[in-house]
């Protein structure tokens, strides 16, 4: 899944709560590999997610990453 600046997202965790967000930035390496995402929820809260899976794991808890398109 090709994620971008500004594409909104949609987090869910493994207990149906559902997260909206937009992209703020994207983390690379030497060799600009994208290595992470900063993901900016609709009540403020920053998070860091991985590229190289559909799951990441954040303070213990899993959650499935979906991008969703704007209304």
């Amino acid at each position: 899944m090709a994620i971008n600046y500004g594409d909104r997202i949609l987090i869910e965790g493994s207990d149906g709560e559902c997260l909206k967000g937009a992209i703020v930035d994207i983390w690379r390496d030497n060799r600009k590999e994208i290595t992470d995402y900063i993901v900016q929820f609709d009540s403020g809260a920053l998070i860091r997610i991985k590229p190289n899976s559909d799951l990441c794991t954040s303070d213990e808890c899993v959650y499935t990453i979906r991008k969703t398109v704007p209304a």
